[in-house]
């Protein structure tokens, strides 16, 4: 058994570090722990820590240790902050003044008011496709109408699709009523600690909420998340709606967005990766909010068109 072991602190996520600078003193609890990573609850938070390997997560540490199972940590474990230190059971301590206070959000809203680029839409979609990840990705076959693509859905797409279809139908056409309706029956469904739908609509909403924000309507989906998923996944939607998430998914919304101009398919093959589906529906969401701005912008231009159309004749 390892006792009395110290670790330092690689990164703090900027928001953790708030947190806890109006917290000299805090007690949390082991909502769950994995190979490389440990959640905790404090204060109605969920805290993360995480391995040297993990990417930086909203209110998360890295840890410098290449993963957490030696710390033997459980459901209802305690942990202890005070003193820039967290202290965990069987003495072992997380030292956290040396860490690389990082953010985990952009600074602002996109200024870039250029379009939607068509071809990294099509880009994110064929990725998509051609990924295995068993969840609800496969919904992007029938994305856009105008190019839908013949192929067998698994399970959980065939289910959730007239929902999801009428959930981004909504969407499009600003009726964020429906839209909060829809989201309801999409809440908590699908395999995964994050459920597809929830990582769908993470994508959704954080993609909107740089290029085309609506806080009111992502506040109803998180207070609805509150009631209708697990704990990991309702955090996961509050952060969205702050416009936090880990650093690849930010940068994935900066090159949609245009605001980048980085390796869209290297990015996307990164995403991909997390998890067993959590990436690909998280992909998906995004792609999708990217299909709803990409036709409001659209829509927008034949309407200066027609407006000046109008000019000449009269």
């Amino acid at each position: 058994m390892i006792s009395g072991r110290q670790y330092g602190s690689l990164m703090l996520a900027a928001d953790l570090r708030q947190f806890l600078l109006k917290r000299p003193q805090l007690e949390l609890q082991v909502h769950s722990a994995f190979e490389t990573s440990v959640n905790l609850m404090a204060d109605e938070e969920l805290i993360t820590l995480a391995a040297s390997s993990r990417e930086l997560m909203p209110m998360g540490l890295i840890a410098d240790t290449a993963d957490l199972e030696h710390w033997q940590l459980k459901a209802g474990d305690i942990v202890i902050y005070s003193q820039n230190r967290l202290q965990l059971p069987r003495d072992i301590t997380i030292w956290l003044e040396k860490a690389e206070i990082r953010e985990v959000s952009l600074p602002e809203a996109f200024k870039n008011k250029s379009g939607i680029d068509k071809v990294s839409l099509e880009t994110v979609r064929r990725k998509l496709l051609e990924s295995e990840g068993g969840g609800i990705a496969d919904l992007a076959a029938l994305l856009p109408e105008t190019n839908r693509i013949d192929r067998p859905l698994n399970i959980y797409a065939e289910y959730i699709k007239e929902n999801l279809l009428a959930f981004l139908d909504a969407l499009r056409n600003r009726d964020y009523v429906t839209a909060v309706s829809q989201a309801e029956c999409l809440l908590g469904f699908g395999p995964g600690l994050t459920p597809s739908a929830d990582d769908f609509l993470t994508g959704i909403i954080l993609f909107l909420y740089y290029r085309d924000p609506k806080s009111d309507f992502f506040q109803e989906i998180v207070s609805l998340a509150h009631r209708r998923t697990t704990v990991l996944s309702y955090h996961m939607i509050k952060n969205a709606a702050a416009g936090k998430a880990y650093a690849s998914y930010l940068a994935l919304i900066r090159i949609l967005a245009g605001e980048d101009q980085g390796s869209l398919e290297t990015l996307a093959d990164k995403v991909l990766c997390y998890g067993a589906s959590s990436g690909s529906d998280f992909l998906f969401g995004v792609y999708c909010a990217g299909l709803v701005l990409e036709e409001r912008e659209n829509a927008r231009a034949g309407n200066k068109i027609n407006a000046g159309v109008n000019r000449i004749h009269n």
